[in-house]
């Protein structure tokens, strides 16, 4: 499952509404271009004083590599997921694209809830 992570410049003066509509988008967006129908990624957006590379909205992409996810991919989901901000935004937007194959990926769930042993 992707994970896309978009921080968030505080400057930005979009209410929690309209970042639910942005993550919507978003997930769309990965699914559209990625062609992944039964999958829902992972959109997680941070609030950041300052974002990275001083870019309004950094994302950083994590996916699973495939063939058919190369660059030419890579650069219409960039585009695809711009797309996806507010039409009156005039600020930057950069895009970083990591993958990773199966052996490399490695996920887990710790419920919290249950008592720990040291």
């Amino acid at each position: 499952m992707p994970n896309l992570i978009v921080t968030i410049s505080n400057k930005l003066d979009w209410d929690d509404a309209q970042l639910q509509v942005i993550a919507s988008r978003m997930e769309a967006a990965i699914q559209s271009q990625l062609d992944l129908p039964s999958h829902v990624p992972n959109v997680l957006l941070v609030r950041a004083v300052t974002a990275p590379h001083t870019a309004d909205v950094f994302v950083e992409f994590i996916y699973r590599t495939a063939p058919s996810r190369n660059g030419a991919v890579m650069t219409k989901l960039a585009t695809a997921l711009a797309a996806t901000l507010p039409p009156d935004h005039a600020g930057t937007f950069a895009f970083r694209a990591f993958g990773h194959t199966q052996e490399t990926l490695f996920a887990t769930d710790i419920d919290l809830t249950q008592s720990q042993v040291a």
